[in-house]
């Protein structure tokens, strides 16, 4: 199974974040999200670095906290840097972020 790092802006994204957590993990996938994966007394912005090359795929939850998110910005370009694939999911209408439009996003839609 795939080792996916779910990257977001906890102001507007954290509930599809879940979501995403909950059905991946039910799908038997290893799933790094910062609220259940970084234990306490950790060095987290340097975790969130080191789990961005661990991973195989990075789901970037696209909203608008997301697009103005420093460190989800520095998540993306760490993953790139370490060559991994980058899936945009597109929240709503809001438009992707420069850093960004090179990938084909997808939008979640809620069934």
């Amino acid at each position: 199974m795939a080792r996916i790092f779910i990257s977001y802006a906890r102001k507007d994204g954290a509930e599809a974040a879940n979501e995403l957590t909950n059905r991946l993990y039910a799908l038997r996938h290893q799933v790094f999200m910062d609220v259940h994966g970084i234990p306490g007394g950790v060095k987290w912005e340097e975790e969130l670095i080191e789990r961005a090359a661990w991973c195989d795929v990075m789901l970037v939850i696209v909203t608008p906290a997301s697009n103005e998110s420093k460190y989800v910005y520095h998540e993306v370009r760490e993953a790139e840097k370490n060559n991994k694939l980058i899936v945009p999911i597109r929240i709503g209408d809001v438009s992707l972020p420069n850093h960004l439009r090179s990938y084909n996003a997808y939008k979640l839609v809620n069934d």
